[in-house]
This record gives structure tokens, sequence and C-alpha cells, in this order.
């Protein structure tokens, strides 16, 4: 930083003046960062859609540019894609539904019995402790009550504030409904929009984006590229791992014969997009709803198997899919997916750790560029120098 003369800071020391103002700026920069998510949070109607089409764009185009094989026209492609995307979306959505709302109230009971199972089993060390028997009915009884209240519908209650009120009750609900409809509906248009568009127009959009970045036009390519591939080699992974963790679970659930295999299997392979948190969420449930059904021995056997399968033969599939040159220390995933999850959300979560990816792979591109910048010319000489640098 150069030295700042003004007669403002006439007998200053320097040291105090240049730490002042790197201060500043980074209270500026993290200002900025809160006034941003203020902003999307704001207008999360258009900036979610945007978000998620962009991201779904990057990791679908591979499928959209296959068409240029069989001569069909981008555009043609981008609308199949487009429509695959939406396709795959709805079979989700219904697949969850139907293996687990469906299920709620036989996942309630169960839950129930294991709470159940747990107490009695509790009992005698809880008495050892000086706990009376009173009071640990008193937490399992509260514990059954807050989960049935969660999968089982409350009763009715009668409207006492006469026919005027119910009228306004019923309009404002109808009035609520209506707008929550219009605004996922024109979610789902801006999304498909953008999607198709940029599908469509992808290379154009990624050589604009890259050209406008401020820096060297190769290297701002390079840093678009980066982005993008770091994406969708994350969820390739996240995506692999997922499937090879669910049906490892459901087989060994199957060979055990406990019940709701399909929830289980659903909800493992879903929370496996957020990092951590889901893997533990999905384990405590497969967990609780064994040891309701078969028993302390077998949870515990299939606690050490979803373990497994977790933190063991998941990171050996995600390393052979990925490779080498997204792996994060599980400290800075972890960290991640927490900052993430405070501030924005299960999307933030879900999110988190592949932006952090794409931020390290970015820099290690930065860093090629400033040692070799005046040697390298060309995107594919920097990819290799980064490649280097990766492997290192």
């Amino acid at each position: 930083m150069k030295r700042i003369e003004h007669p403002l800071f006439e007998g200053v020391p320097h040291w105090i003046v240049k730490g002042g103002v790197s201060v500043i700026f980074v209270a500026a920069q993290i200002a900025a960062c809160f006034g941003g998510l203020w902003l999307f949070n704001y207008t999360a109607p258009v900036s979610v859609p945007l978000l998620l089409s962009v991201v779904v764009g990057i990791i679908a185009f591979p499928l959209a540019k296959m068409g240029d094989r069989f001569k069909i026209p981008r555009k043609v492609s981008a609308s199949i894609v487009v429509l695959l995307v939406f396709i795959t979306l709805w079979g989700a959505v219904q697949i969850t539904v139907a293996g687990v709302v469906s299920e709620a109230g036989n996942i309630g009971n169960e839950l129930v019995k294991s709470v159940n199972t747990l107490g009695r089993q509790l009992d005698d060390a809880s008495t050892s402790l000086g706990i009376t028997q009173e009071q640990v009915n008193e937490i399992t009884s509260s514990i059954n009550r807050s989960i049935q209240n969660m999968f089982e519908p409350g009763p009715s209650t009668p409207s006492t504030g006469g026919v005027f009120q119910t009228v306004a009750t019923g309009l404002g609900s109808l009035k609520s409904a209506v707008t929550g409809i219009v605004s996922v509906l024109f979610g789902i248009i801006i999304a498909a929009m953008i999607l198709y568009y940029l599908l469509s127009d992808y290379e154009m959009i990624e050589q604009w984006a890259g050209t406008h970045l401020g820096v060297e036009p190769e290297l701002g390519i390079g840093i678009i590229e980066d982005a993008t591939s770091s994406l969708r080699e994350y969820f390739k992974g996240i995506t692999i791992k997922g499937i090879v963790t669910a049906l490892g679970t459901g087989i060994t659930l199957i060979l055990f014969g406990v019940p709701l295999v399909i929830p289980i299997v659903i909800v493992t392979f879903i929370t496996g997009y957020v990092p951590f948190v889901g893997a533990w969420l999905a384990v405590a449930f497969a967990v609780l709803v064994t040891f309701g059904t078969k028993g302390m021995s077998t949870a515990l056997i299939v606690l050490l198997v979803c373990v497994i399968l977790q933190n063991v033969l998941e990171q050996i599939v995600y390393n052979r899919v990925v490779g080498d040159r997204l792996n994060m220390h599980p400290i800075a995933v972890l960290v991640t997916t927490m900052a993430g999850l405070t501030l924005a959300g299960l999307l933030g979560a879900t999110l988190a750790t592949p932006l952090a990816a794409m931020v390290v792979r970015i820099h290690t591109r930065l860093k090629v560029y400033r040692e070799h910048g005046g040697q390298c010319t060309t995107v594919a000489c920097l990819d290799d120098h980064a490649a280097e640098a990766d492997s290192i």
C-alpha cells in the first residue's frame, strides 16, 4: 500500500493509518456481502429461480451439447433438456410425497415406538442417577406428543367469531393460497426461461462473462471454466455417492427386515446434498426406525453400517469420481456448510461447499497466472499449470 500523505494524518504513525484503511476496506466488504444477502432474500421470488437456473444450467449443459453430435439444433436440444429437468423434478417430488408424506403416520408411530423403547431401557440408568420415574414418563410423553403433532394433522376447532369472522378468515386464507400459487408459477416460468436461454446460448454467455471480469480475456475465460467445471464435478460426485449410500442403506435395512425402507432410502439420498448435516439426519432417521422395530442390537449394527457408508465408502466413491482437484479438508466443508446454513438456510448449506471449491480453484488459477502470466497466453497453458499446482 502506498504511503498516505495528508495533513490530517500528519504526525500519525504510518502503520496506524495503514491498519485503519485496511479495517475500513474489510468492513466495507463485509457490509457489501451482507447487503447482497439481504437483497437476495428480499428479491427471493426472482433471485432464487435465477440462482437455481444458473446452477442447473451449468450442470445440465453437457446434455444439451450432446445434441450437436446428432445435428440437433441447439434450441431444440435446450428445449428437450429443460423439459427433462422439470420432469425429473416433478418425478422426484412425486416419489418423495408418495414415499415419505404418505407414510407419515407410520413414520410417526415408529418414532414414538423408538422413544418408548429408549425410555424403558434408560429406566434403570435414570433411577441410579436420581431421576424419578415420573420425570422420565413426563419427558417421554412430551417427546411423543411433539412427534405426533409433527406427523398428524391437528384437530379442527370450531369457529367462535361468527359468520363474518369465518368469511374474513376464509378470504384471507384464499388470498394467501392464491398469492403462493402465483409466486410458485412465476418462479417456475422465470426459471424455465432463464434455463432455456442459458442452455441455448451457453458458449456465448460464457465467452461474454469471461471477457467482462476486468482481467485479461484468457484469464477471465479460464476463471469461468474453472467455476463451471468445479460445480459440475462436485454435484456429479455428490449424486453418485448419494446413490451408493442410499442403496447400501436400503439393502442393509432389507436384510434386517426393517420397515419403511423406501422413505429411508429417499431421505438418505436427498439429504446427501447437504454435507455433514444431511448425512447425520439420514443416519439418525434410519437408526431410530430400526431401534423402534428391531431393538437395540440391530439398531447398533445399522448405525455401524450407516457410519461406514457415510464416512468411508462414500468418500472412496467421491474421490474416485471427482478426483483430487476438488478435495477440501473436512473442517473447511463443515465450516462452509454451517455458514451457508446460517446465512441462507438449506439452499445456502447445499451450495456453500461447491462455491468454496470454486473459490479455491479460481485462486489456484490466479496464482498460476501471476507466476506464468508472461509465458502462458492460452487457456490450455493455464489449465496445464493449474493441474500441476493441484497435484502438488
